[in-house]
C-alpha cells in the first residue's frame, strides 16, 4: 500500500470509529500504519502464527 491507500483506508475507519477513543491525527496514523502492521508481522511470525 502507498500512502495514500493507506490515508483512505484511515479516513474509512475514523469515519466508522467517530470519536471512540482515536486521538491521534490521520495523518500520524497513516504514516504509523505499515510500521504497525510490520511489527504485529513480526511478533506473529516469532509466535510460530504465521
Amino acid at each position: 500500500m502507498d500512502e495514500t491507500e493507506i490515508k483512505r483506508l484511515v479516513g474509512k475507519i475514523l469515519t466508522k470509529a467517530g470519536s471512540h477513543g482515536l486521538f491521534a491525527a490521520p495523518a500520524f496514523l497513516a504514516k504509523s500504519l505499515p510500521g504497525i502492521i510490520e511489527e504485529a508481522a513480526d511478533l506473529a511470525s516469532s509466535l510460530g502464527l504465521s
